[in-house]
Order: C-alpha cells, then structure tokens, then sequence
C-alpha cells in the first residue's frame, strides 16, 4: 500500500513539475535605420544652414504688459523631396545656439537688448496659430501629410511682453527636429 502511494505521489509530483516548468520563447527585432528623408529648408535657405527670420519693428506702446504679443511674422519649414516610409512630418523644437528658454518661450539673447520681452514661437497649422513650448511638452502638435514627396509646416514668431517693453534689440534661436511618422 505504501508503495502504492509513493509511486502515486511521485507520478503526481512529476505532472506538476511539468506544468510549473517554465516556457521559453525567442522575440527576434528587426529595424531599418535611414538617412535624412526629405530635403529640408527654412524659408527657402536649405538645413543646416543656419536660418534667420527677420520680425518686423515693435513699438513698445504695443508691448505694455505680461502676456502682450505684437510684431507676428510667419515661417515655413518646408520638405521636398521626400522618400522613405514616413507619410507624415512635424518639427518639435528647443532652445538653440545659447538661447534659455522660460516658460516655453525664448529669453531675449540681444547684448543691450530690449528688457522685458521674449520671443514665442507659434504653430499655424489651423490658420489663427496657438504658443508652441519649446523645450516642453509638444506632443500634441499635428502631424502634416507628404504629399507628392514634399510638405509644409507652417509656423511663425512674435514678441511677448512679460511686463513693460523697453526698446532694444530682441534676439533668439531655436533648434529643430523632423520627425515623421
């Protein structure tokens, strides 16, 4: 009888450790890494070729109090001849070439500059335009369709007041990256 009971003790032990035995797979990745997919300008001057976008003359009168913009000018970052998986492209940005950034918005880097003011960086993807974060989160911002190999995303900079404007120059950069989806 007990060696009844030890053979069906052991047979019992057996199943079970074939069923708690663990199973193992293998999950093989596979990537292709590209090149630049598209040809990349900024108004017309081709990257990395730095870009300047020159805004219009400020009056001050303009510029009087915290959350104030005038002097709105607008910029292309344009795509051509794209090829590659990616049928869609948006730019995400961040403070560029010494520039700090408070608030999502660009430090005046101007030596004598103007006091008071920054530069805000806009989207113009649905005509009015809304404040892009630069160096937060931009995760919202739309992507633009390829199409025929090229696109257009469309953006542009003002001034903001962070409390009375005083004359001066006003000078910022920002650094851009192309993502495509």
């Amino acid at each position: 009888m007990i060696k009844k009971l030890t053979l069906a003790a052991l047979v019992a032990a057996a199943s079970q450790a074939a069923l708690a035995s663990p199973n193992t797979s293998i999950i093989q990745f596979r990537g292709v890494v590209q090149g630049n997919t598209c040809d990349i300008s900024v108004n017309g001057v081709t990257t990395p070729t730095p870009t300047t976008v020159t805004l219009a003359d400020a009056l001050a009168e303009n510029l009087t109090k915290a959350g104030d913009t005038t002097g709105e000018t607008d910029f292309d970052i344009e795509l051509k001849n794209c090829s590659g998986p990616g049928t869609k492209a948006r730019a995400s940005f961040k403070g560029g070439n010494g520039t700090t950034v408070a608030n999502g918005r660009l430090d005046n880097l101007a030596s004598a500059g103007a006091e008071n003011v920054q530069l805000e960086l806009v989207h113009k993807f649905s005509g009015a335009g809304s404040a892009i974060a630069v160096d937060g989160d931009q995760s919202a911002l739309p992507y633009v369709d390829i199409v025929g190999g090229a696109a257009r995303l469309p953006y542009a900079i003002r001034y903001y007041a962070t409390g009375a404007a005083t004359q001066g120059p006003v000078e910022g950069a920002v650094e851009f990256t192309v993502a495509y989806q």
